[in-house]
């Protein structure tokens, strides 16, 4: 199967923020609950757009503003989740558009903008709301399709609301690098050097990056032990101990350790046991999480590692 290819831009006007959450495969990978680390708020500044965003992309209308970034990299894997397939990465980007003209005059935007920029629109179609809904007239009330510069089934979906704002997402495949056996795809600060590597037995599975106007640029990263046997047993305080020892010697200052274990009833005794290291250094403040899954017999259920870092640069 080859999936070296660019596969979409997908642009949405809605009437409110979308906030994306990544999400694990189900039934296989128990996400962290990872906490955001204290850090004095910046100085507001421009969000600028990701590296990975394409330049031939038509610029937002006059007077919308940028308020926030994605980028996400993660493994793709197999049907069973654990034979890595490639890379993926999705860059996506939010603008927020003034009152006047509200979704019309952005549809006017982007029909002129987007074939002037090289783009060609193979749709543009109104899109009926489903009446059976809640609030029917927040739903999309028009769509552009585009493809071009190699990219393909470019979505640009307009609402009625009169404020809107503007998701622009675009997602590619490299099946050539494996997170596994390969550096990162996405750019990341030094920091990310001076991380101790992490331990056998654990895969990075994502990378997620987020940046709003006047808030830190996050820095998540996880890593998986889905492919472990189910035989492995205090993998939590294995992987604690394995960081406790290792971050300081890389100039990382511990600041405070917290180990927590909840049982949860669901057709069984389920124990969920979190460990997090509150850390600092090279510029920037995180945590690292660790989380292990077992049943009450013993049983090695999952874990999951992830380290979150927050920066003003």
């Amino acid at each position: 199967m080859n999936i070296s290819w660019r596969l979409s831009v997908a642009v949405w006007l809605t009437a409110a923020m979308v906030i994306v959450t990544g999400c694990g495969p189900a039934g296989n990978t128990q996400a962290p609950m990872v906490t955001t680390p204290a850090s004095p708020a910046p100085a507001a500044r421009p969000v600028p757009l990701p590296d990975r965003f394409p330049e031939v992309f038509p610029p937002a209308p006059e007077g919308a503003r940028l308020l926030s970034t994605e980028v996400v990299e993660q493994a793709l894997l197999s049907q069973d989740f654990r034979t890595e397939l490639g890379t993926m990465v999705h860059t996506t980007v939010r603008y927020g558009h003034p009152r006047g003209g509200g979704s019309a005059r952005v549809l006017a935007h982007y029909r002129a903008a987007l074939p002037a920029a090289g783009w060609h629109i193979v749709a543009d179609e109104p899109v009926d709301p489903d009446r059976d809904r809640p609030r029917p007239e927040a739903w999309p009330a028009h769509r552009l399709r585009v493809d071009g510069h190699g990219y393909h089934s470019i979505a640009v979906t307009i609402d009625y609301d009169a404020i809107a704002t503007t998701r622009i997402r675009v997602s590619e495949g490299d099946q050539s690098r494996r997170p596994s056996t390969h550096p990162p795809v996405v750019g990341l600060p030094d920091w990310y050097r001076q991380l101790p590597a992490p331990p056998e037995g654990s895969r990075r599975s994502q990378i997620r990056i987020t940046a709003g106007a006047g808030e830190p640029t996050r820095y998540l990263i996880e890593y998986s032990d889905a492919h472990l046997p189910d035989s492995r047993r205090d993998r939590a305080a294995a992987l604690a101990g394995q960081y406790r020892h290792a971050l300081p010697g890389a100039g990382w200052t511990i600041r405070r350790e917290q180990d927590r274990t909840e049982r949860d009833r669901s057709g069984g005794v389920i124990i969920r046991r979190s460990i997090t290291l509150a850390i600092a250094g090279h510029g920037a403040v995180g945590e690292v999480h660790i989380g292990e899954v077992t049943s009450a017999a013993g049983q090695w259920l999952d874990a999951t590692l992830a380290i979150l870092i927050e920066t003003d640069r």
